[in-house]
Parts: C-alpha cells; sequence; structure tokens
C-alpha cells in the first residue's frame, strides 16, 4: 500500500511541475530595477526546457552610496542583487551582483548545486565592460551526459536582463 501512495504522490509532483513549467516562457528576463523586489520568470533553453530565474534585491549596505534627492533613481539601482536560476531535476545555481550607478561593480558568492552528481569548471566572470557578470559550470551527473549551465545578467538602462 506505502509503494503506490509513494507512487501517487510522486506522480503527483510530477504534474504539478509540470503545470508550473506551462507559464510563458522567452530567451531573455528583465528585471526592472526601478520596481525592485523579487521578480521571477522562465527563459526558454536550446533543449527546449523551461529555466526558472528569480532575481531578488538584497538589503546590503553599499559602500559610498550618496542618497541626495538628486540621485533618487540612481539610488534605487546603488543595491545588491541575487540572481538564481533553476532547471529542474538538473541544478540550482546563484550568485550575487553589486550594481552602482548602473554598472556592476562586484560579481561573487556563485554557488551551483547539481540534483545528482558533481559541478566541475564553474566561474563567475564579471566582464570588463561592466555591464555583464556570467556564471558558466559544467554539471557531471550520476547518469547521463555531462550538462553546462550558464547565468548571464546585463544591464540595459534600467533594467537587469538574464539570459541563458
Amino acid at each position: 500500500m506505502k509503494p503506490i501512495l509513494l507512487a501517487s504522490i510522486w506522480a503527483m509532483g510530477w504534474s504539478t511541475l509540470s503545470m508550473d513549467q506551462s507559464v510563458e516562457a522567452s530567451e531573455v528576463f528583465s528585471y526592472d530595477m526601478n520596481v525592485g523586489g523579487e521578480q521571477s520568470a522562465y527563459i526558454e533553453t536550446e533543449s527546449g526546457s523551461e529555466l526558472l530565474v528569480t532575481i531578488v534585491e538584497i538589503d546590503e549596505p553599499i559602500q559610498n552610496q550618496s542618497f541626495d534627492r538628486f540621485s533618487s533613481s540612481l539610488a534605487l539601482e546603488n543595491k545588491t542583487y541575487l540572481i538564481k536560476g533553476s532547471l529542474p531535476l538538473y541544478w540550482e545555481a546563484s550568485y550575487k551582483i553589486t550594481v552602482n550607478n548602473r554598472l556592476i561593480t562586484r560579481a561573487y558568492e556563485s554557488k551551483v548545486t547539481p540534483f545528482s552528481g558533481k559541478v566541475s569548471q564553474r566561474k563567475l566572470i564579471r566582464e570588463s565592460s561592466n555591464k555583464r557578470a556570467r556564471l558558466e559550470f559544467l554539471v557531471s551527473p550520476l547518469i547521463g551526459s555531462d550538462r553546462s549551465g550558464k547565468l548571464v545578467s546585463t544591464i540595459n538602462g534600467n533594467e537587469l536582463v538574464i539570459s541563458k
């Protein structure tokens, strides 16, 4: 009786996961830094899978931040953001970026957790333009072939654009 109950619960979980993934997916996700808070969306990958991306504004103090009333729109952007991505049944990844005056001044605290197996070749890069940061990694599952992953964040005006 227990195996049937467990199989039923597992099947319901899969159908729930499938229903959640039916939300519209595009190739990029644009986070509005003026709105802030937590925002999520699905990004469609080359293989047709849907990558769940979440960006969270973090209340961490940033050094040399000015709060005069004339730069209120810039003060909104001078924050730290947590970029999270999850490819169900494969991996979860995240990293933090600090944005100051519409430039990525720091990319740090990268984490990659595979569903099974191990992570290799993980690297977090803040590009010299200071407008883009990317986390690249390779997941070697216990069963199956290696799968590469990437989370790219780019500043474009008042938006933080996340792509695969």
